[in-house]
């Protein structure tokens, strides 16, 4: 139980340290989001789609889709769809600072969770994996299961673009790579039972 709270603690801190890298000096996200033609005019079509909040109307951070698929009238949704521009729009009306202290401890205790969670997987799978690169390669592909399972809705349903999806899965890839060269030197393979002696039949 310790090795996997030591090996998930570290885990957690690799996948961490390595988000910040990838954003923040490879930037290489970037080259997946595109600034939006006449964005202030966009934004301020959303400011009179979004008013401030007043008693009579809330607005809540939220996803919009348009056009938005009414099982109603399912035809004229798929007419829409087919002759003009269609997406999801990820809506904060309030506005505020884009990355703070608590951005940054929530994803830390996702990392947390994600990484002790791998650690029990790996505790538990190590007396078959007894070499260290197989331990790094269980981790890597509890985070490929992850990222297929989580990013490939979003390509095929939710106009997610390929190369945005690729991006994200690579850097999920990568990040649970590097964690699991640490979390698999923590957690060692695990020792077999000796068998016991059989008993001999009394005379």
């Amino acid at each position: 139980m310790l090795r996997c709270l030591i090996a998930g603690v570290l885990g957690a801190v690799v996948a961490f340290a390595w988000s910040w890298f990838s954003y923040e000096v490879l930037t290489w996200h970037n080259m997946t989001l595109w600034e939006l033609p006449r964005h202030a005019e966009f934004q301020a079509e959303l400011i009179r789609q979004f008013p401030p909040k007043s008693n009579d109307e809330i607005y809540e951070p939220g996803v919009y889709m348009f056009p938005y698929r009414d099982k109603a009238k399912s035809e004229d949704w798929q007419k829409a769809y087919a002759s003009s521009p269609a997406g999801l729009l990820f809506v904060y009306p309030s506005g505020g600072p884009p990355i703070t202290h608590r951005t940054h401890v929530k994803f830390g205790l996702g990392c947390l969770a994600c990484a002790l969670l791998a650690a029990v997987l790996l505790s538990l799978a190590s007396g078959s994996l007894p070499g260290y690169f197989q331990r790094v390669f269980f981790v890597m592909v509890l985070a490929l299961f992850a990222a297929v399972a989580a990013y490939l809705p979003l390509w095929d349903y939710l106009f997610h673009p390929a190369p945005y999806v690729l991006a994200m899965v690579t850097d999920l890839i990568a990040a649970w790579l590097l964690a699991g060269l640490v979390m698999a030197a923590v957690i060692g393979p695990r020792a077999k039972p000796s068998a016991q002696p059989e008993a001999k039949p009394a005379a």
